[in-house]
């Protein structure tokens, strides 16, 4: 046998043996091609639901954040307050928002919210004060005792401890008190008096410019307890006054604070018939004469 004739027979039994191999030989496929497509459209759309899902959350937190900074912004507005203080011996002005004006006595006080001013008009207060009010929405003055009301004028307003006086010089006023809604309505030259009943006395026909000439240093008392006359002087002065007074002394006059303390006082207390004395710190002592 030629080299040629066995290498043919080689091959013949290398191929019988290949095809015997690979007739043994069985691949099976679990899944078809439509099963595979499917399980590959329901993975995507997983995928996109949760991709969906965490922009959606991701809005919410958002917006809530959102939400709540337009809150405090809001409340931040609404009840920042701004105090302006006149001490003792000081006589400040003010101009509020809206342009009013409020000219403060000595040992006074105004609270009031500057951002929310364009929604609300309205000022804490204790002490003596004149205001002058621009015309627009109503504009409220809170007292410890009283409520005063206007859209546009002008008055003064004395709230101490239990005393709260109103005088209207311009436009009209509406004066209400806080414990009994007791209400008046005042006009010019017209002056509310609270009551220790929770009543207002009204005045009329009177000089509302002695009412405020406190603003120029002068200062006038009609009928007023002599008590609150020495409270006056010691504010002014920024001095402090001892003294026991009868409820009975009853001033009318008035003096300068361009004048020397020591000259209001024996002004003052002369016709009462008490003399005063100065210690040692510079405060004046008073003493009814035998």
């Amino acid at each position: 046998m030629s080299n040629n004739n066995k290498h043919i027979d080689d091959r013949a039994d290398f191929e019988k043996m290949s095809e015997e191999l690979f007739s043994k030989l069985e691949i099976s496929w679990k899944k078809d091609k439509e099963q595979l497509w499917d399980e590959l459209e329901t993975k995507f759309e997983t995928n996109s639901s949760k991709t969906v899902s965490l922009n959606l959350s991701w809005v919410k937190y958002a917006v809530a954040a959102l939400v709540l900074m337009l809150l405090a912004t809001s409340l931040f507005l609404k009840f920042y307050t701004r105090t302006i203080r006149s001490v003792d011996g000081q006589h400040l002005a003010h101009v509020l928002p809206d342009g009013s004006r409020i000219e403060l006595n000595a040992a006074s006080t105004i609270s009031y919210h500057p951002y929310w001013w364009r929604f609300s008009r309205q000022v804490e207060f204790t002490g003596e004060g004149f205001f002058s009010v621009q015309k627009g929405k109503v504009f409220d003055v809170v007292s410890a005792n009283g409520r005063t009301s206007v859209l546009g004028t002008s008055f003064n307003i004395y709230s101490r401890r239990k005393d709260y006086i109103v005088t209207c010089l311009t436009g009209r006023v509406r004066v209400e008190a806080v414990e009994t809604r007791s209400q008046v309505i005042l006009n010019p030259d017209e002056k509310a008096v609270l009551d220790k009943h929770g009543a207002f006395e009204i005045s009329y026909n009177i000089d509302s410019n002695n009412t405020i000439s406190w603003i120029n240093n002068q200062f006038v008392f009609t009928s007023v307890p002599l008590n609150r006359v020495m409270e006056e002087i010691s504010r002014q002065y920024k001095v402090k006054i001892n003294y026991t007074l009868s409820d009975k002394f009853i001033y009318s006059g008035g003096f300068s604070k361009n004048n020397p303390v020591e000259e209001v006082l024996n002004l003052v207390c002369k016709p009462f018939g008490i003399n005063f004395v100065a210690d040692k710190n510079g405060n004046y002592v008073l003493k009814q004469n035998n």
